[in-house]
């Protein structure tokens, strides 16, 4: 139950960690790549003030009370999930979800922007500068949303396994 908890904060100080070790170094440094990556992976220090792609920067108030609140209720969903038996996959994918929400959101409250800070050179990704924070939050719900999709498939094989069984009792009778 705590290994969830700690994995979620663990993982807000490292981001934490990053942005203020690129917080701390000389703009005029940026953007760099990264040694030994064969320039696929890049330092940036952007300060985004929006959602994602600066959206709605100019609307502060809704950019930092949203998350606030979306946060509030997936904190409490995994709060209600830690205590009970399985729900792994859905503990694991909340709390890295969290983890990287929760940095976000502290960069929103102690600095007024998200300090993205990395840019992966590989297709579509070429374009676009981010976190660690934003890779966990993709990756969380992403391992949510599988865990939706395989649980409904699981109970719809269920029922269509118990409506077989129904119908061949139902013949069962109607010989008899």
């Amino acid at each position: 139950m705590i290994g969830y908890a700690a994995m979620t904060a663990i993982l807000a100080a490292v981001d934490q960690g990053a942005k203020y070790w690129i917080d701390q170094q000389e703009a005029e440094g940026f953007p760099r790549p990264v040694k030994h990556t064969k320039d696929r992976v890049w330092l940036y220090h952007n300060q985004n003030r929006g959602f994602p792609f600066g959206f709605l920067k100019e609307q502060e108030k809704l950019v930092r009370t949203l998350p606030l609140v979306l946060i509030s209720g997936l904190g409490g969903i995994f709060c209600y999930l830690l205590p009970k038996k399985g729900h792994r996959a859905e503990k694991l994918g909340l709390s890295l979800l969290l983890g990287g929400a929760v940095s976000n959101l502290i960069d929103r409250y102690w600095r007024g922007y998200v300090v993205d800070y990395v840019n992966l050179r590989f297709g579509w990704m070429k374009k676009v500068v981010l976190n660690l924070g934003d890779i966990l939050v993709a990756l969380g719900s992403l391992l949510l949303l599988t865990a939706q999709i395989a649980g409904d498939a699981k109970e719809a094989l269920a029922a269509k396994k118990e409506q077989k069984a129904a119908i061949s009792v139902n013949k069962m009778e109607n010989i008899c």
